[in-house]
């Protein structure tokens, strides 16, 4: 496909790497860190001149020096699961304590966002109606109008002005 160029903010290092069609993630990233003497378990993502995250596949575009993929090690979150049974009942009374909080903060802010939406519902309907009054207000007004005017006979006739 072409080669493309990366960067490494952190030494400041320039190198390019060549990506071919049909190459899978996985020699694309070991091709990057042989390139760049990075450890087998360091995480990177690659980033554009924009900033913006960009997917290391065969359809990455190809770049020159000035305008190279930044690369930027991260540690990814790992999440793990405490049984409940290794956990010591001082710490499960106080995680029981935080959660009921949690929820009691849940349940208040649903409780503002119950009481705000038919609020403006309520204020929606007070202005729909007022600008349903209004129009109402308008068509009787035009209804006079024009019963004034089918009433009103006029008897005379159109003059052509001089063309002088």
């Amino acid at each position: 496909m072409g080669i493309v160029w990366f960067v490494f903010k952190q030494r400041a290092e320039y190198k390019c790497v060549r990506i071919e069609k049909k190459e899978s993630l996985d020699s694309i990233r070991n091709k990057i860190r042989t390139e760049f003497d990075f450890e087998s378990h360091l995480y990177f993502r690659v980033r554009n001149w924009r900033g913006n995250l960009v997917p290391l596949n065969d359809t990455l575009a190809t770049s020159s020096k000035k305008n190279a993929y930044k690369i930027e090690p991260y540690v990814p979150i790992v999440r793990r699961k405490i049984p409940i049974d290794s956990v010591d009942k001082v710490n499960r009374v106080t995680t029981a304590l935080a959660t009921k909080s949690i929820i009691y903060g849940f349940y208040q802010k649903l409780f503002r966002i119950e009481t705000a939406f038919k609020y403006a519902q309520n204020q929606l309907q007070k202005n729909l109606e007022n600008r349903l009054d209004d129009m109402e207000n308008r068509l009787n007004f035009l209804e006079k109008r024009f019963d004034i005017v089918e009433n009103f006979n006029w008897e005379g006739s159109f003059k052509k002005p001089l063309l002088w």
